[in-house]
This record gives C-alpha cells, structure tokens and sequence, in this order.
C-alpha cells in the first residue's frame, strides 16, 4: 500500500524504485521523504513518514490528524526502512491566511 494525500504526488523519479519494493514480500514499512512544497514562504520542508507498507490483517492508523501506521506495523513484526520515494506534498504552498486555517482547523479536530 502505497498511500498519498489528496494534495500530494508521487514524484516521478521515485517510480522505478516503487515498482522494486512492490515485488518484495517482507514485512517492511518504508518511509518516505515528503516535500513540502511552500513557493509562497520559499520555506521548503523535509520531512519522513512511513508511506508505503505491504497489506496485512491486524493494521491500522491511529490519530485524528496527520494519522500514523507505525506503531501498527512494529506492533505486528514490520521493519521499518528509509526508501527513496519522494512524495510531493502542495498542501501547504498557499497564503498564511490559508496556513492558519488549516492550522486552526486541525486544533479543532484534536480537541
């Protein structure tokens, strides 16, 4: 499972290592570099997450907001390792005023 946002992207120079992970079988979590794209600002940001996993009974995400799997996966026996995938995430290449909102939003949903 490769999951994304629906303001994110798979960067193109990642599909040829995806396609080499996908045909493994082992239970392995792979974390991702995540661009967060922010022209607006001109503050790119890096960040890691597990992204990419392969499917089995007994997973699942927890948290309200920017949801995590690897506890899950540690939980049922997953190693975790840096892939090269980078995942393109525009989400946040918007105004300040929009930053707070979504900020704003978030708070909201963690209380």
């Amino acid at each position: 499972i490769l999951y994304l946002d629906a303001d994110e992207r798979l960067s193109a120079d990642s599909i040829h290592e995806l396609k080499n992970i996908s045909v493994t079988n082992d239970l392995t979590g792979f974390r991702c570099l995540v661009n967060n794209i922010d022209e607006v600002n001109g503050r790119p940001k890096f960040m890691r997450y597990t992204r990419l996993f392969r499917n089995s009974q007994g997973i699942k995400f927890t948290g309200r907001v920017h949801e995590q799997i690897d506890d899950s996966l540690i939980e049922n026996g997953y190693q975790l390792k840096n892939a090269g995938i980078e995942i393109i995430h525009i989400g946040y290449n918007i105004p300040v005023e929009g930053v707070k909102k979504k900020a704003e939003r978030n708070l909201s949903l963690l209380k």
